[in-house]
C-alpha cells in the first residue's frame, strides 16, 4: 500500500532497568506515569500508523488487584495526560493475590504526523494490598525491565 515503506521498522527503544538497582512503585487509582523514562520520543511514519508494545513486571499486592495501562502525550514530571478513552485498557483482573506476573501490552495509534512523544501510564482498581509495577536490578533474581518499543505499522490495517 502507498505511504508503507517503513512498515515493520522500529521507530524507538526505550529499556529501563538495565543494570539499575531494583525498582518499584507503589500504584494508585489514578493513572500516572512512573518516571519520564518510561516513554518514546519518534518521527511518525508515512503511514502515520503505529504499534506501542510495552513488557513490564506487576505485583497483585496482598489483597490481589488489578493493573490497568494508558497512553500519555505528557510525561512523569508534567502528569498524565490521556491520549483517547481506548487507550485506557485493563492488563490483570482476577486472581493476582501476592502474584508476581510479567506483561506484554500493546497499543495502535492511527493519522500520527511529525514528532511524536508517548509514555506509558498505569493504575490499579484498588489500592490495598499495596499493588506495585516493579522493574531492573543489577544483581541475581532481579525484576524484567521495563522496555516501550514503537514500531511503524502499513498504511492499510484491518480492523
Amino acid at each position: 500500500a502507498a505511504d508503507s515503506s517503513y512498515a515493520g521498522m522500529i521507530l524507538d527503544y526505550r529499556i529501563v532497568g538495565l543494570n539499575e538497582a531494583h525498582t518499584d512503585i507503589d500504584l494508585t487509582t489514578s493513572l500516572f506515569v512512573p518516571t519520564d523514562e518510561f516513554g518514546v520520543t519518534f518521527v511518525a511514519p508515512p503511514s502515520g500508523n503505529v504499534e506501542y508494545e510495552i513488557q513490564g513486571f506487576f505485583y497483585g499486592g496482598s489483597a490481589g488487584r488489578g493493573l490497568i495501562a494508558g497512553l500519555s502525550s505528557a510525561n512523569a514530571t508534567s502528569g498524565y495526560v490521556e491520549i483517547a478513552d481506548e487507550n485506557t485498557q485493563l492488563i490483570f483482573s482476577g486472581n493476582t493475590r501476592t502474584s508476581y506476573r510479567e506483561f506484554t501490552h500493546k497499543w495502535v495509534e492511527t493519522g500520527l504526523s511529525g514528532s511524536v512523544s508517548r509514555w506509558a501510564a498505569f493504575k490499579t482498581d484498588n489500592t490495598s494490598g499495596v499493588p506495585q509495577v516493579l522493574w531492573g536490578g543489577s544483581s541475581a533474581d532481579r525484576y524484567p525491565d521495563f522496555i516501550m518499543k514503537v514500531t511503524a505499522l502499513p498504511a492499510t490495517i484491518s480492523t
